[in-house]
């Protein structure tokens, strides 16, 4: 009896040790950022990603947000964009508008900046066709990855990570523009307290991040730049920085060119 009792405790210890490693290996790693970290918010339709990062950080410092319509047609298309605007601009946030993740050289108003990381959080060009918004993401990820400071910077970009989103080819575009994808994190939209997700097109169908079945589904995909473009001098801080551009350029293409047929043929 003694000795069938002491095995049963050992199960029971053995089974709690167990279960305990599971948890441990189920518990999420979500996107987070820190007050340290100077920060680009790209496409934030309503402001309301950037106020739950002001309120995730505790701090306003170094957080740029932007949004890709004019600031008339941000307070036309969102009930809420104004209220989100004054409370950032208060705050001391940075944000502008008229900001086209695709071309930030052309459009980005504070060209001589570089930020640890850049967000972009579901970027949709507004038609549900995979080839559109696949060069959507490829000229995102090339665009941005010129802002990233060196040599550890990332970009942040969320999607929801089922068709047709996931066939919108977010690494092979990545290896394209010279960087690396180091790690994809679970997307938590409580962490960001008040935000909610905005369509491109004020009456298209909304994603309700909050839901389970949606939150298992959005992910923050992680890329860094790849050590020898890390290496290379940073774009707006050179006198030539068109010289550097070219370089950079020339490496992304070199990349694309070298691309495995299979993931050229990717549908």
């Amino acid at each position: 009896m003694a000795k069938g009792g002491k095995g049963g405790r050992g199960k029971r210890q053995a089974n709690s040790k167990s279960a305990q490693s599971k948890h441990k290996k189920k518990a999420k790693r979500t996107t987070a950022y820190t007050s340290d970290q100077s920060i680009l918010v790209l496409g934030d339709g309503d402001f309301s990603f950037s106020n739950g990062l002001l309120d995730h950080r505790q701090s306003p410092k170094q957080i740029i947000a932007t949004s890709y319509d004019s600031h008339a047609v941000t307070l036309e298309k969102y009930t809420h964009a104004e209220m989100a605007i004054q409370r950032l601009t208060a705050a001391g946030v940075g944000v502008l508008h008229g900001v086209d993740a695709c071309h930030l050289d052309k459009t980005f108003q504070l060209a001589n900046h570089a930020f640890d990381r850049i967000v972009f959080n579901f970027p949709h060009a507004g038609k549900q066709r995979v080839h559109i918004n696949r060069y959507l993401i490829q000229e995102f990820l090339a665009s941005a990855a010129l802002f990233l400071k060196r040599p550890h910077g990332q970009i942040h970009l969320t999607l929801k990570l089922r068709p047709p989103y996931s066939n919108w080819g977010s690494e092979t575009a990545a290896a394209e523009a010279g960087l690396c994808h180091v790690d994809t994190l679970d997307f938590d939209s409580t962490s960001f307290p008040g935000y909610h997700h905005q369509t491109t097109l004020k009456d298209a169908k909304h994603l309700d991040i909050a839901s389970d079945k949606a939150a298992k589904a959005c992910k923050t995909l992680v890329f860094q730049l790849t050590k020898q473009l890390a290496q290379l001098p940073d774009a707006r801080k050179v006198p030539d920085r068109t010289a550097v551009k070219a370089r950079v350029k020339r490496k992304q293409q070199r990349a694309k060119k070298q691309k495995k047929p299979s993931t050229a043929a990717e549908t």
